[in-house]
Parts: structure tokens; sequence; C-alpha cells
């Protein structure tokens, strides 16, 4: 019989599999990049995850005990940093270094793109169409990825030619533990159905390697997207 344990290994490996031909995480090829792509990269990829509070109070609203509400709450703690800066001034602060102003994209989405906003709207409608358990399962898998896909970001962005003072966005998520916190009550859940846990990660996996190849299409050829910022 499959463990969770053993279930997550095999997800994961399969979805470090899945994003390991990604152009956006090949540091010889992101180094190429003109400063205008950079730039692009940086106006694009604060949609992908800006919109995050919007799933953390989603999930918080509709959570059935103080057990789950708690986790959620201690997540939306850290991402305002506690005594320290928050994350959005984290990221705000790396555009910066490379002189993009983001204050457009936070009050108009200027380079909130189609598949990005669709990216965003389809993880609300996944978790509206599902029960509590299913939507804790895919919150969870939400949550793992963090420490994968900040790893290759990080790769990422150290093709950028940056100090690193400026990539301390980068750093703190590649430590996050927000994935340990809402584990227990996942092995609850796997244990009463564990293909409503196997579902959830599907979905977060396939549509999250999704989203970084358009936005690596996106980033280095340009030219494909149109001035409603959907593929063409």
């Amino acid at each position: 019989m499959e463990t969770l344990t053993g279930f997550l290994k095999k997800w994961e490996d399969d979805y470090i599999e899945a994003t390991s031909h990604n152009p956006l995480f090949n540091l010889t090829k992101v180094s190429a990049l003109t400063h205008g792509q950079k730039k692009f990269f940086v106006r694009a990829f604060y949609h992908a995850r800006g919109n995050f509070y919007k799933l953390l109070w989603f999930m918080g609203s509709l959570a059935p005990s103080k057990e789950f509400k708690d986790v959620i709450l201690a997540n939306i703690e850290e991402e305002f940093g506690g005594s320290r800066k928050s994350h959005e001034q984290l990221y705000i602060e790396f555009a910066a270094s490379l002189d993009v102003d983001l204050s457009e994209e936070i009050m108009f989405g200027r380079t909130n793109l189609r598949f990005i906003d669709d990216f965003n709207q389809e993880h609300i409608s996944w978790l509206f169409h599902n029960n509590w358990d299913s939507k804790w399962s895919a919150f969870s898998a939400y949550e793992r990825l963090d420490n994968v896909d900040y790893k290759n970001l990080y790769r990422t962005v150290s093709g950028f030619g940056l100090p690193s003072k400026s990539m301390k966005f980068f750093e703190v998520h590649r430590a996050v533990k927000h994935y340990q916190r809402a584990s227990s009550l996942l092995e609850e859940i796997w244990e009463r159905d564990a293909n409503i846990v196997r579902s959830g990660f599907y979905f977060i996996g396939r549509h999250q390697a999704k989203m970084w190849w358009n936005l690596a299409v996106a980033t280095f050829e340009p030219r494909i997207i149109n001035n409603r910022g959907a593929m063409v």
C-alpha cells in the first residue's frame, strides 16, 4: 500500500523532472536575457505570486476549524515578515534593483498576462468546486512546491547579475516551512481518502508546471504575446 511519504516523493520527483527542461530555470539561458526581458519577467512574475493573498483569504474564510485557520494565519503572519520586512516589500526592492517600479503593476496590473490571470483564477475555481479535504490537499501541494519552485527561481535570478542583498525575497522563500505546518492535517485526509490527496496534488503540479512554461515562453519570446496579454 502506498504511503503519503512515498506518494509525495514520486510526485515531487515528477514535478522536478517536468520543470527541469524549462529555459527559465537554466542559468546559461537566463544569463543571455536582455535587460528588457529581465524587467518583463520581474513585472509578469509579480502577478503569478502577487495574488496569493486571495487564495489565503478564500481558504481562511472557508476553514472548518481553528486548526486549519491557525495554519493559514501563521502563513499570513510570515508573509508580513514579523519584525522584518514583508515579502511584498522584499519583492518591491528586488524589482527596484532592476529599475522596475511596481506601482503600476500593483495598482493596474499592466503586465498581468492572460495566462497568469487564468492561472490565478483557475486556482480559486478548482478550490470552489471541491470539498474541504480536496481544498486542503491542493493548498498543501501549493505550499510544498514553494521550496522546489524557489530553488529554481533563485537559479533564475542568479543569472540577472544582481548583488546578493537584492535577492533576499528568493532566499527567504527557499527556506519557508509552510508545508510542514499543513502536513499533519494532510495526513489525516490521506488516511480518510488517499485519492483526494492525489487529485489535489496532481492538479497543482500540472497547473504550476504549465504556468512556468508559459512564463518562460513569454519572457524569451515576447513577440508571441498580443496586446491583451494572451498567447498568439
